[in-house]
């Protein structure tokens, strides 16, 4: 939907923006859109469905982050907590 590299979060306007032609991306302006075309329960499953998408990204992140450090570091970021 955005790239996040060219995109800026504006909390005054609660929008994000294209940083280089400053339009507007995703503001409540689309919620209400998407409220009114699926319904409160197009909105909870469509959360839901993010909410898993990004879960399964940070066990895969996880999961790379743990493969590529060595026993050494495990320790030593063990210690630090």
């Amino acid at each position: 939907m955005t790239d996040s590299r060219n995109t800026i979060y504006i909390e005054a306007t609660l929008g994000f923006y294209d940083a280089k032609s400053g339009t507007e991306t995703f503001t409540m302006k689309t919620i209400s859109l998407l409220s009114r075309c699926i319904g409160n329960s197009g909105l909870n499953g469509l959360d839901t469905l993010l909410a898993h998408s990004i879960a399964i990204e940070l066990k895969a992140m996880t999961k790379l982050i743990g493969r590529e450090m060595n026993e050494e570091n495990r320790r030593s970021v063990h210690q630090q907590l």
